[in-house]
């Protein structure tokens, strides 16, 4: 997939399970991204927002592993 500063303004992501990290929402079955961030999560599709399907992906947010083994 490209990096987000490739997509075009707004793209929606959807056939994957999405795992938002929100206790009271874990997973989502679509997300929209508008100039490299989170626009909506689980919003209706707007008909002018460009789809790419992801079957069978599980998508997380970046994890970051700060630590060092010496």
């Amino acid at each position: 997939m490209p990096h987000a500063s490739a997509l075009p303004g707004r793209v929606r992501l959807e056939g994957a399970r999405f795992w938002t990290a929100d206790p009271a929402h874990p997973w989502a079955q679509s997300l929209d991204i508008q100039d490299g961030r989170i626009a909506a999560v689980d919003a209706p599709a707007r008909p002018d927002t460009p789809v790419i399907t992801l079957p069978g992906t599980v998508v997380t947010p970046g994890l970051v592993d700060a630590h060092l083994h010496l």
